[in-house]
């Protein structure tokens, strides 16, 4: 990539985000364009929508709760068949 090229790709950007409601800029500002952007092309294109899927997923990653010392052994598909029956 030569350096016309990412001033063009940056240029792209930055006209992307400046079109974007307040609401998403500061999204874009909070968690980055990639994150935001993989929303949109989701369909998902709810400011507030968007904050709280994150929210959920990030707080939920660090949320204290009942987990084991060890962690499971068991693949994802076993434990699915063991919560099914």
């Amino acid at each position: 990539m030569t350096d016309e090229d990412a001033r063009r790709r940056a240029i792209k950007r930055m006209n992307f985000v400046d079109a974007l409601s307040f609401e998403m800029r500061a999204l874009v500002h909070e968690h980055g364009l990639t994150v935001v952007t993989a929303f949109l092309d989701c369909g998902v294109r709810d400011p507030r929508r968007i904050r709280h899927l994150i929210n959920t997923v990030r707080g939920g990653s660090y949320e204290i709760g009942n987990r084991s010392e060890q962690p499971s052994q068991m693949s994802g598909h076993e434990r699915y068949k063991r919560i099914e029956s």
